[in-house]
């Protein structure tokens, strides 16, 4: 599972990424999209080499939310700090439209299987 933490305006901070208990490592892929009630920007994507790291992805503030494994690209779950949840459902109930059908299917299962 990856959880994604907003720590601060400009950086996301990657953790709890478990991984095999052998010497190879693997790079990652993680697509992400920030967003507000009005607009999604477009997607960027994010190699993730290390169990922490962390990416400078622009500019957020807290009306800003972030999301993650754009159309589930990636074979793993994302997990959000709980203010970016809100953020995340608030948006889901004001203007759906905003993220894409496939998108809200996977936050859908993201949440279901985190919970």
């Amino acid at each position: 599972m990856t959880e994604v933490i907003k720590p601060n305006p400009i950086s996301l901070t990657i953790a709890n990424i478990p991984l095999p208990l052998c010497s190879l490592q693997w790079q990652v892929p993680l697509t992400v999209a920030v967003g507000n009630t009005s607009t999604v920007c477009l997607e960027s994507l994010i190699w993730i080499n290390s169990r922490t790291e962390i990416h400078k992805i622009g500019q957020m503030d807290d009306n800003t939310w972030l999301l993650g494994n754009i159309n589930q690209t990636g074979y793993f779950r994302v997990n959000y700090d709980l203010q970016n949840w809100k953020l995340l459902i608030q948006q889901l109930h004001s203007n759906p439209q905003i993220i894409s059908v496939g998108n809200r299917a996977g936050l859908i299962d993201d949440a279901f299987n985190l919970a």
